[in-house]
């Protein structure tokens, strides 16, 4: 739109595939190279030849770390991602007034090798460690260095594979879990999956960032607290700026000369502001400015599971009619569907026809009449139960 030619490359999340593909981009005489770096340490050599070239280099979202060919960097306020997170925990858990209290809080962050972590892991430490020093934050794992809990990749299965060790280990007895500081989507994912297969205490606070599709689907369940929303298309739209003024020979928009040193010196950067997503802002944020839609989101279905879980069955009669009593296996089919429907809420009315079709026809005949809401029937003879099932029909009752 801005009237550029553009070579855009995807590398598979191969670090050589990458490399390959700005080697290529040089040598095809591009002007400007804008990399999201697979491994911030990994692109020293191939942007070694960009400095060579006179082609500048802006780091979008990853800073590419130790090459002075980085001209400038792009992306969001990571260290306030930190802090939005820290915070939520901290309101969430009303750490403030806790008094006594404690609260055990677990911790997870993404690749060793992404400078990020420092500024989502230390900004979210930032807001917590006065409360772990108080003792009103407790870590049952003692993992809390950030070396110690970071994910290899932000791969979703290793944050679960480690979560899963985390809650056998020091959750199995019961402890309760209070709060688990995700630095992004892929890790809280790979936590909330742990939980789903072994943790069945109250649910957690669960922080997270980026709004991927499956985190969001999550927070609309309850099963995720927030995440904090970086609007890549504010940041595509700002880099789209930082490039023309490059290729115009003007200056560049920045906003900070001061934060991000890459090992050669300080990135003059511009940094988005992150937002914080709740639940209840998953429409205004999400949905009504056009980043997703209500149907990619099935927020549609999830509103109706949730309407389904709060219908009140109290008093709701359900009618259950046995052949007999002769042989076990009906009394403990009746039996167990008669408790389990209780516990569900529901009044059971459960009769046993000693085998007698007659019998079975009048004990149907009086639920009906009874107001009996549903029918489950295992019939004496499957041909015999016409004309009062014909009632059941009349009355409406499935």
């Amino acid at each position: 739109a801005a009237g550029y030619e553009v070579d855009l490359q995807y590398a598979a999340n191969d670090i050589q595939t990458q490399v390959s593909q700005i080697e290529n981009m040089i040598a095809n005489g591009c002007q400007a190279l804008v990399i999201a770096s697979i491994d911030g340490e990994a692109l020293g050599t191939v942007l070694a030849q960009a400095k060579e070239a006179g082609i500048p280099v802006i780091a979008y979202d990853r800073l590419i770390m130790n090459s002075d060919a980085v001209s400038y960097y792009a992306t969001f306020d990571n260290w306030d991602v930190g802090v939005k997170q820290g915070t939520y925990i901290a309101e969430a858990l009303d750490l403030a007034n806790a008094g006594d209290k404690t609260y055990n809080i677990e911790f997870i962050t993404g690749d060793p090798g992404d400078n990020n972590i420092n500024f989502f892991f230390d900004g979210a430490i930032s807001v917590l460690q006065p409360y772990l020093d108080a003792g009103t934050l407790v870590c049952p794992s003692g993992q809390v260095d950030k070396m110690d809990v970071a994910t290899a990749n932000w791969a979703t299965d290793a944050a679960q594979a480690r979560f899963e060790t985390i809650l056998g280990s020091y959750y199995a007895d019961g402890t309760q879990l209070d709060a688990v500081l995700c630095s992004n989507d892929s890790t809280a994912l790979g936590v909330e999956n742990a939980l789903a297969s072994s943790y069945t205490g109250e649910y957690p606070v669960i922080t997270g960032q980026d709004c991927d599709v499956a985190n969001t689907i999550n927070m609309a369940k309850g099963l995720q607290s927030m995440s904090v929303f970086k609007d890549t298309r504010t940041l595509a739209a700002k880099v789209v700026e930082m490039v023309d003024a490059i290729m115009k020979g003007t200056e560049p928009p920045i906003n900070d000369t001061e934060t991000y040193d890459n090992g050669t010196g300080v990135i003059p950067s511009f940094l988005c502001e992150p937002v914080a997503c709740t639940p209840d802002m998953i429409q205004e944020l999400l949905i009504d400015s056009g980043y997703y839609t209500a149907e990619t989101l099935g927020l549609d279905a999830i509103a109706a599971e949730e309407a389904a879980e709060e219908v009140d069955v109290t008093g709701k009669l359900v009618g259950v009619a046995m052949p007999t009593k002769d042989l076990q296996r009906w009394i403990q089919d009746g039996e167990n569907m008669k408790a389990q429907l209780e516990a569900a809420g529901y009044e059971v009315d459960l009769q046993y026809a000693a085998n007698d079709i007659q019998t079975q026809v009048s004990q149907i005949e009086n639920m009906i009449a009874n107001g009996c809401q549903v029918l489950v029937i295992a019939s004496i003879d499957g041909e015999a139960l016409g004309t009062v099932l014909a009632q059941a029909k009349e009355a409406g009752i499935p």
